[in-house]
């Protein structure tokens, strides 16, 4: 009895580190739990897919308005890279803090998910 206790709290241990340290759902797959796995896996990995997204929507943004002229010329110089990453920067920081968030949350309920297990 001792023996398949120490095995069930250490799969448990194990799954609760997978989901942790690598992927929310990882753990989930580890304890046969799939459906939630699958939930878990997705939703983090939708709001991973729309922060790059908008990472690339707000940069190009950036560099079309900031770092292109009238004559389609490019501004390489240091000031005008200076003011396009401060620029891609406050946006950045505004417009993604709702998704880091999101992921957060989502990180941290596959963690829980797996506490409450026991």
């Amino acid at each position: 009895m001792v023996d398949s206790e120490k095995k069930g709290r250490s799969k448990h241990v194990q799954a609760l580190l997978y989901s942790a340290l690598i992927c929310p759902g990882f753990g989930q797959f580890t304890l046969k739990r799939k459906k939630r796995a699958w939930f878990f896996i997705a939703a983090s990995l939708i709001l991973i897919l729309v922060l790059f997204v908008k990472i690339f929507v707000i940069t190009n943004q950036v560099v079309s308005t900031h770092l292109v002229n009238d004559q389609a010329i490019i501004d390489l110089s240091a000031d005008g890279i200076k003011k396009a990453v401060n620029v891609i920067k406050t946006r950045a920081y505004s417009e993604m803090l709702p998704l880091l968030l999101g992921l957060l949350g989502i990180w941290l309920a596959g963690i829980l998910d797996i506490l409450l297990i026991v």
